[in-house]
């Protein structure tokens, strides 16, 4: 089998040894200097997982949050994690009957003060389509034109301190329809004032789809193509990368661009699927075969750096990964209890004295943060992991 190419060191591949329910005894970590009050869980482990035990509300060495959000129409919003650790964007959409109003805004929530602000209403019949990337400054976000649909679309800044919301792109439609090519799932991303996003601008005549990488300059305002036949801009050691076709071949390779100049810095398998460069990592996507029959797929594996990140079988961990230069998160596919792993220590990590409800997982430079789907009272939770 091919080998993943890049210009990073070279590991052993991890243990697969299946989990043993005997807990051996492992000194805790010390706790972060951001979080004195707390005091750190009581510590167990095996060949592949490290198990923390809550021993009390008060004793855990991650913050537990409740965060019960505004109905806005009926709808209870949805949570995007960013910036200082502190701050939650929402966004909600409400699907109308026929004889009422479409109503949409993009609003704020402060988990210090546990308040929510509306920043953005949307004016009928149209919504959010989700939002692309945020910092301290701005948020990134898409407008749906056509209702609750992607039929048609555009890309927002929000300017927090200006308060200022403006369209910065128009998607590419076909001119034979009106509408947008097909649905895009690439996120934009923020790099030093800058947002790079990716679009559909056509279809060859194999069905194949044709995308470009864009910039948008935040100060001057102006639009610029980045590279043709590419996607999936991301940010790998502080560069943009993107994926695009290899020179003369039909491969993908990963290109890196700084200061007008693209490099080459990682070819890719004929069985990856997908590719996420994260803070200083590369994370891929294997297909796993049947019976190593290329025909049938059963699952997904998630690697990092190349490197096999599993627990002893098959696993779908492959929903949004994302690393930092301490952990690798991924949102579950169905609820669970929340699991990360930890790059350090080469073990999993799952938080055993929480329940089987959640979903979704963030991560910036200096904490983790996992949202639980709703309770009976109509709250998330959010456990607020500081990095140690």
């Amino acid at each position: 089998m091919k080998k993943l190419v890049c210009m990073l060191a070279t590991f052993a591949i991890l243990a697969l040894s299946g989990c043993s329910p005997e807990a051996k005894p492992n000194q805790p970590p010390p706790t972060s200097t951001t979080t004195a009050a707390m005091t750190p869980a009581t510590v167990a482990e095996d060949d592949n997982y490290i198990y923390y035990h809550r021993l009390t509300e008060q004793k855990s060495f991650y913050e537990r949050k409740s965060i019960k959000l505004p109905l806005i129409n009926g709808i209870r919003p949805g949570i995007t994690l960013f910036g200082n650790n502190q701050i939650a964007y929402t966004n909600a959409t409400n699907s109308p009957k026929p004889d009422e109003s479409n109503f949409c805004e993009l609003g704020m929530y402060d988990l210090k003060t546990n308040q929510y602000t509306p920043i953005v209403t949307l004016d009928d019949g149209h919504s959010i389509g989700g939002i692309e990337a945020a910092s301290d400054n701005y948020v990134v976000w898409k407008e749906s034109l056509a209702g609750n649909t992607w039929l048609k679309s555009c890309l927002h800044l929000y300017d927090k301190k200006r308060g200022q919301d403006v369209v910065i792109y128009t998607n590419a439609v076909d001119p034979d329809t009106g509408f947008v090519y097909a649905e895009n799932y690439n996120p934009a991303i923020l790099l030093n004032d800058v947002i790079y996003f990716d679009d559909v601008v056509g279809v060859l005549d194999n069905g194949a789809l044709t995308m470009n990488v864009f910039s948008y300059d935040i100060a001057s305002g102006t639009i610029e193509l980045v590279h043709s036949i590419a996607k999936m801009p991301m940010v790998y050691r502080g560069e943009l990368v993107f994926l695009a076709k290899e020179a003369g071949t039909n491969r993908s390779q990963l290109l890196s661009y700084a200061n007008g100049v693209k490099k080459a810095i990682a070819a890719l398998d004929d069985d990856i699927v997908a590719l996420f460069a994260s803070g200083q990592h590369i994370l891929t996507v294997k297909n796993i075969y049947e019976n190593g029959d290329p025909r049938y797929s059963s699952a997904t594996r998630l690697y990092l750096n190349g490197i096999a990140l599993v627990d002893g079988k098959p696993t779908n961990y492959t929903f949004h990964p994302r690393a930092n230069g301490h952990h690798v998160i991924w949102e579950q596919m169905n609820p669970g209890k929340p699991i990360y792993y930890d790059i350090k220590r080469d073990k999993f990590v799952k938080l055993t004295n929480e329940p089987d409800n959640y979903y979704g997982a963030y991560l910036t430079e200096d904490a983790l943060f996992f949202v639980s789907a709703e309770d009976e009272n109509d709250e998330f939770t959010c456990l607020v992991i500081p990095t140690l």
